[in-house]
């Protein structure tokens, strides 16, 4: 496809998404959204433009407005390694086999760059509103070619990682389908609470009912229904202690998660248990609206860090397609005006950061505070 093809779809844009977004000039103003665009064509039109990086551009001016579900796709093959963001850097949780003694150390250059200098600039890249939600994009994309590739000048089919004990290892970029043998800290005896493997679960610890909920999704294989009746089969004995563990749940439909509240809330009025929810940064979308109704309908205590988003926040996702390359471009059509608080976070009431020691030794000092008290 020619260069002229490529102009002819951020002028697409820029005309279309302020029509179709719900109040895009709200977040950025139209002249900073225009100039972004025009910047753009600017570069597509230089010599050394490379189409591969179109999708960053379209990128550089998406992130601009500051809206996390008004984004595009790199369409880029990954490195096989995932990070998250701690207290005091990022750290990868899941790694090759081969890489095992990597694991857990903090990263401290990408392809030779630091890594605070190197985030500086892929924040440009990155759709987010807040310093919370921004941290864990910026792990989510440390990971991609064409990302990494573009801030570092690498035209290598690898990505090097350096990390605390400076031993750098080179991953060969391949398609994120691609089976590879992976270790993770989801392994580690003791981690199975952070684990994002199931939509939900519930078990009884002691005289504790605890429910994972990491997904606002249904499960063929084991209902909301199914779960309900189990939640009541556990409440049956009276447990004095309630934990909700919404970490890491990015969203869904969050009207699944009524009836559970519904079954929760007649157990609180009748046996006035303690109840908690557990909170993090990858908390997003549908998974706020449930901590929202948790902390209000049920008067939990929050226990860890900072949600991801807030609980009035633009959404319901629709696509525009340009015409020419065919990217999809996702959008917000609705405002969601839930609270007159408009914070882009829910805090905890009492904040708890892990430490890589406490994930690798197995410790879950959110959990752990939860069941002490």
């Amino acid at each position: 496809m020619d260069k002229k093809k490529y102009i002819q779809d951020i002028e697409y844009l820029l005309q279309n998404l302020p029509l179709l977004h719900k109040d895009l000039y709200a977040l950025i103003t139209k002249e900073k959204f225009l100039s972004i665009g025009e910047s753009i064509i600017e570069k597509i039109k230089d010599k050394d433009f490379e189409t591969k990086y179109f999708n960053l551009l379209l990128l550089s001016l998406l992130s601009a407005i500051k809206d996390p579900h008004t984004s595009t796709y790199t369409n880029g093959r990954k490195a096989p390694i995932y990070f998250e963001w701690l207290s005091d850097g990022y750290y990868p949780f899941i790694i090759p086999e081969d890489y095992e003694e990597s694991l857990g150390k903090r990263l401290i250059k990408i392809n030779g760059i630091d890594i605070e200098r190197f985030c500086k600039e892929e924040e440009k890249y990155i759709a987010f509103d807040n310093e919370e939600f921004k941290k864990t994009e910026l792990a989510r994309f440390l990971n991609d070619e064409y990302i990494v590739g573009y801030i570092s000048q690498n035209t290598e089919d690898s990505i090097r990682y350096t990390f605390e004990d400076n031993k750098t290892i080179s991953l060969k970029v391949i398609d994120p389908n691609t089976p590879v043998k992976q270790t993770s800290i989801y392994r580690i005896e003791g981690n199975k609470y952070l684990d994002m493997k199931y939509n939900y679960f519930v078990e009884k610890k002691d005289s504790t009912l605890y429910l994972k909920y990491t997904r606002c999704q249904d499960d063929s294989e084991y209902t909301i229904k199914e779960l309900i009746k189990d939640i009541k089969n556990i409440l049956e004995n009276n447990p004095e202690r309630i934990i909700l563990d919404l970490r890491n749940n990015l969203g869904g439909d969050s009207s699944l998660f009524s009836p559970i509240l519904s079954v929760l809330k007649a157990y609180k009025r009748a046996n006035n248990p303690r109840i908690y929810c557990l909170i993090n940064r990858r908390i997003f979308s549908s998974g706020v609206l449930n901590t929202y109704d948790i902390k209000h309908k049920l008067k939990a205590i929050l226990v860890g860090q900072p949600t991801g988003q807030g609980v009035n926040h633009y959404g319901e996702i629709k696509k525009i397609i340009l015409p020419n390359s065919k990217i999809e471009i996702q959008y917000s059509s609705k405002y969601f005006k839930l609270v007159d608080d408009d914070s882009h976070n829910i805090f905890p009431d009492v904040l708890i950061e892990p430490t890589i020691t406490d994930i690798m030794s197995g410790k879950d000092p959110v959990l752990d505070y939860c069941m002490k008290n």
